[in-house]
């Protein structure tokens, strides 16, 4: 039986499926690493990292439950990457719709893009396609997500987000608009209608209403994902990440830690460790939204973290 063709009423064996995907793993070849690897092949799996050095980029990520803060008990985001001498994609996925059927749509969803872009199909390509998939197979589940792929023959960048899982790509520290996604819930759109000041943000009642995903239902009006599509330079940082990380760091703050790291891994880590530390803190805790304005904020529970790292080389 083919889990991509047959809806079930029960989530049991569709999900059985997706958690034993086969990729191939990570291997060394003349000082780069190619291959595959994706989380959601691991089935509920609370923490996992990966490096990659390939010759279009260096790459980190990690991904977590969130510590002991977390409202789950289980890990709902998914990360995958696929290294590849002509080809570099990273893609993090936030299953949403609640208890085991969210962590079923972010496996199914991270195993078709995984597919797709294996299969040379293109990341936007595919969008439709993961869709149905999803609406067939995950039992009500939907999710978030944000996708990286570069294609070393077109020198092109492509980025789909979904959702409140968000890129943000630096270029000399700063921010590069044409490689940044933007949140798809109703506290965005309250900020980008002018009822919410921009640094209100984080602190908004509305902050987890999204209002984008991959596989919510046909009957249900969503945005669109965005797509972005720039030529990256050498030196560029985008960074990846699902809300648990954004929703409790500014894109300011991204600025100055980037400012003042100069190793992939060592931005990655110090990223998640952030991050980490304001999931778990159990005071109010400060986000700097810009250089004059501090936003203070006491969390009740935490999320899963999931952030990606990708430096590109010279390509």
């Amino acid at each position: 039986m083919n889990p991509r063709e047959h809806g079930h009423d029960s989530g049991q064996n569709v999900f059985e499926m997706y958690t034993k995907v086969a990729m191939d793993p990570i291997k060394e070849i003349e000082g780069f690493d190619y291959g595959e690897w994706n989380t959601g092949a691991f089935g509920e799996k609370s923490e996992a990292e990966f490096t990659v050095i390939s010759k279009l980029c260096k790459a980190k990520a990690q991904t977590s439950v969130g510590g002991p803060q977390s409202k789950y008990r289980n890990n709902e985001d998914a990360v995958f990457v696929i290294s590849r001498p002509n080809r570099f994609a990273v893609g993090i996925i936030d299953g949403a719709g609640g208890s085991r059927n969210g962590l079923l749509a972010a496996q199914i969803a991270s195993a078709e893009f995984a597919r797709g872009i294996k299969n040379d199909q293109g990341t936007t390509n595919i969008i439709e396609e993961v869709n149905s998939v999803m609406r067939i197979n995950s039992n009500g589940g939907y999710a978030t997500g944000v996708i990286l792929e570069i294609d070393k023959d077109t020198r092109e960048a492509t980025i789909v987000g979904a959702g409140d899982s968000k890129a943000m790509t630096l270029r000399k520290v700063k921010k590069v608009e044409e490689g940044t996604t933007h949140f798809q819930n109703v506290a965005q759109r309250g900020v980008d209608t002018g009822n919410i000041l921009p640094h209100e943000y984080y602190t908004n009642g509305r902050l987890n209403e999204i209002t984008g995903g991959f596989g919510i239902p046909n009957d249900v009006k969503a945005e669109p994902p965005e797509i972005k599509k720039f030529i990256p330079q050498e030196g560029d940082i985008i960074i990846l990440a699902s809300d648990g990380f954004w929703d409790n760091i500014s894109e300011y703050e991204v600025e100055q830690i980037v400012a003042t790291t100069s190793d992939f891994k060592d931005l990655e880590n110090t990223l998640f460790t952030l991050a980490y530390q304001r999931n778990n803190d159990p005071k109010e805790f400060e986000i700097k939204h810009d250089a004059r304005t501090i936003v203070r904020k006491k969390l009740t529970s935490g999320d899963n973290i999931t952030v990606a790292v990708v430096e590109i080389n010279n390509i």
